[in-house]
């Protein structure tokens, strides 16, 4: 199966460039909300919040689509939910700390990074 390569254009149009623009802005105040939010709800409310909220968007996404979720995915969607909280909570507590801009860059590094964790645990323990 043939993968769709780069744009033949080396150079952003001005509609791409403000789609970039857009995705940095949401990326960075992600991280400016956490910083501000943390030290009044702490980390772990904070990261409820926002997984919560994430995920009534979702359901309702689902239900405008009819497309409702299996009874039997509940445990699945728990445990999901339980892992991908895991990096925002470490997140959160380092935002105690840490300015959002670092917070920020480090992001990516903790999201590949926390699976070598959690297995070198289970091998010590």
């Amino acid at each position: 199966m043939a993968m769709a390569g780069p744009p033949s254009s080396s150079t952003l149009t001005f509609r791409q460039f403000g789609a970039l623009l857009t995705v940095a802005a949401v990326w960075g105040a992600a991280f400016l909300f956490i910083r501000v939010a943390v030290p009044v709800l702490g980390p772990i409310a904070l990261v409820d919040a926002r997984m919560g909220l994430a995920g009534l968007l979702l359901l309702a996404y689902a239900a405008s689509r009819r497309e409702a979720p299996r009874r039997t995915w509940v445990g699945r969607f728990l445990v999901l939910g339980a892992l991908w909280a895991a990096p925002f909570v470490l997140i959160a507590i380092a935002e105690l700390r840490l300015t959002a801009s670092l917070a920020s860059v480090l992001n990516p590094r903790l999201r590949c990074s926390l699976p070598c964790w959690l297995s070198a645990r289970s091998v010590s323990a």
